[in-house]
């Protein structure tokens, strides 16, 4: 691995932030509010997820997994923070390293979980009879394991193999002179290829779900269940099920898409300029945090969206292919 002497040394050509005490601060309260809510929200995210008993066991290990790897960008977060008080570099210069390799890790693992997640719902929309038998708890505790050791070497790769410093404007330390066939390698692992299996994976639920939504006839068929009094009562019908799915599958999209544009942008324009200054201070500094703060914050609201409208219609699914079986 290669560092600076000292990550606050600044390449001729790197953005330099406005040294205004106004700018400083705003930036500081926006980086301490994201650590603040990154810890809280994956706190009760895992608290949460192990209480909810409608989900299944493997949706549990996958969501305390993305979780955890949310919750691991804190150390970013943590660092980041009171240098950004200070301006100036506080730490050791292992650290810049450990912050970096951090960032690299749980972001990676967080993109790679959601695909994981996504993929979970499509196989318990299309086969929900058989869902429990095609994804057990050890299975997805294998595929997460696989994420994990994956993403983690090419964190110490991209770390070993790269010089590593503090950027003043993103307000995080980051590589510096990749090379482009490097960054384009890993804007599409973890950007396009991901992005594009998402989309295709929820088009494919709902077209899942309009077909079903034709075939039974939407007026006619609710999902059903009795309360403790023994009485019927009514959940959902598959229209607002439908409805919302839509919904919450073009905001986990259009959030993943939007959110680290930016940064991907960033990281080509670095690696074929040869220059680590692609934009100014505020592009610079949204290019990390609007994606951190997305994937720790917002996404939270999200997931929680999307796992409760798909397993309403896992339900859906479910009760009317046991009506077909029993038929």
């Amino acid at each position: 691995m290669a560092t600076t002497d000292a990550p606050t040394t600044l390449a001729p050509d790197e953005c330099v932030p406005s040294e205004h005490s106004f700018h400083r601060a705003l930036r500081a309260t926006y980086i301490g509010l994201d650590f603040l809510l990154t810890l809280l929200g994956n706190v009760l995210t895992i608290v949460v997820t192990r209480k909810v008993e409608e989900f299944s066991d493997s949706t549990k290990v996958i969501i305390t997994s993305l979780a955890v790897a949310d919750l691991g960008v804190a150390f970013v977060a943590a660092t980041s923070l009171p240098v950004e008080i200070l301006g100036k570099w506080i730490f050791p210069e292992w650290v810049c390293a450990a912050s970096f390799i951090t960032f690299y890790i749980f972001t990676t693992v967080s993109v790679m979980m959601v695909i994981v997640m996504t993929f979970d719902r499509l196989v318990a929309i299309v086969r929900p009879l058989r869902y429990a038998l095609i994804l057990p708890k050890h299975r997805s505790v294998i595929a997460v394991v696989i994420v994990w050791l994956a993403c983690t070497g090419g964190g110490m790769y991209t770390t070993f193999t790269n010089n590593i410093v503090y950027n003043r404007c993103s307000a995080v330390c980051m590589t510096t002179g990749r090379n482009i066939v490097a960054s384009i390698v890993s804007v599409l692992l973890f950007y396009v290829i991901p992005l594009a299996l998402i989309m295709m994976m929820n088009v494919k639920i709902l077209l899942i779900a309009r077909q079903h939504a034709r075939h039974i006839g939407r007026p006619a068929v609710t999902i059903t269940s009795t309360d403790d009094a023994g009485q019927p009562t009514i959940l959902r019908r598959p229209r607002s099920v439908k409805g919302k799915a839509v919904g919450v599958i073009s905001l986990v999209t259009v959030a993943f898409a939007v959110s680290w544009s930016v940064y991907q942008a960033k990281l080509l324009h670095g690696s074929v300029s040869g220059s680590s200054d692609a934009f100014d201070e505020w592009l610079e500094f949204s290019a990390i945090w609007l994606g951190l703060t997305n994937r720790n914050i917002f996404s939270k609201w999200i997931h929680a969206l999307f796992i409760y409208s798909f397993y309403l219609l896992h339900l859906l699914l479910y009760e009317s292919s046991v009506i077909v079986v029993t038929l």
